[in-house]
């Protein structure tokens, strides 16, 4: 092993906690979907709202975006508005969670040398450099769904009918395998990310020099893996415990609303979900900002 992996998960935090500036650039990767490998996908096509449907559901905001959607059931035009502005906000949310990844990927570095950043300064990418990020980000999402496919219809196929030996194992078989898969892809990722980055390097020389590296620091880059998934599930704990002690207010505030119809009180449950929505998605951007720049200052070390 050629790292601290513990030492440098502390120098992350150190980080985050030196410069807040990162805070902002994780709230836009949690609200685009960023996450573990497998919620890396969610960087489309909807941007993520984490607080759960079920405490929302007296929610004014919640209740017109119901009725939206119910109007839309019988009105080809308009569901095809909605399906339009889906994807459009989806690809939005995209693109901001890439540039803002590719800022922090950046930004650690820039820091890690000894540089003092503002937050403007933290938030500039050369375009091309992005575009060849961006295309990256594009065939790592499309890689993740190449590789699931196989097990989607596989299920679909049998799911329906009676269970059989045959069926279970093949589905345990392809289901080890694309777990395999998505973390050899999202490892690669990571590092292609990286090269590409801060090495300037293009989008497929970045990413064979990705996988020999793997190859040459294979225990590191799985242990490096194995902490971001601890830490990203630390993230996503943390916010199951606020909304726990948030949600009860906000529930309480919206059943009242929806009872009263105060202009007020729509106006303070709106306020307040939003608050709510920021506070959760920036505690959740805090462990993101962790993760990927464990990643950055592991990259740093074995590359100097």
């Amino acid at each position: 092993m050629n790292i601290d992996v513990i030492e440098i998960v502390k120098e992350s935090f150190r980080y985050l906690r030196n410069n807040h500036q990162f805070l902002v650039l994780g709230f836009l990767m949690s609200i685009a979907g960023g996450g573990w490998q497998i919620q890396k996908v969610s960087f489309g096509l909807w941007m993520r709202n984490p607080i759960p449907p079920g405490m929302t559901g007296y929610s004014p905001l919640y209740r017109f975006a119901h009725k939206v959607v119910g109007s839309a059931s019988g009105n080809l035009a308009l569901k095809l508005i909605l399906i339009t502005v889906g994807i459009l906000v989806g690809l939005i949310a995209f693109f901001i969670g890439v540039y803002a990844s590719a800022c922090l990927i950046i930004g650690v570095s820039r820091i890690s040398d000894g540089e003092i950043l503002k937050f403007r300064e933290t938030c500039v990418v050369e375009r091309n450099t992005f575009l060849r990020y961006l295309f990256l980000s594009i065939l790592y999402v499309a890689a993740l769904i190449i590789v699931v496919l196989p097990l989607i219809l596989l299920i679909f196929v049998f799911g329906r009918g009676r269970y059989t030996l045959i069926p279970c194992l093949s589905t345990l078989i392809l289901g080890t395998f694309v777990v395999l898969a998505f973390v050899f892809l999202g490892i690669v990722f990571e590092i292609s990310g990286r090269f590409l980055l801060l090495q300037d390097m293009g989008i497929f020389g970045s990413i064979s020099r990705a996988i020999y590296f793997l190859r040459d620091y294979f225990i590191d880059c799985l242990l490096l893996w194995g902490y971001e998934f601890l830490i990203e599930i630390s993230g996503i704990i943390s916010v199951v415990l606020a909304l726990v002690f948030l949600g009860i207010p906000l529930t309480w505030l919206s059943q009242i609303t929806k009872a009263h119809h105060n202009p007020i009180l729509i106006s303070l449950d709106i306020i307040a979900f939003l608050a709510v929505w920021f506070a959760v998605s920036t505690l959740n951007g805090g462990f993101l900002v962790v993760a990927s720049s464990a990643w950055t200052c592991a990259f740093k070390y074995l590359t100097s």
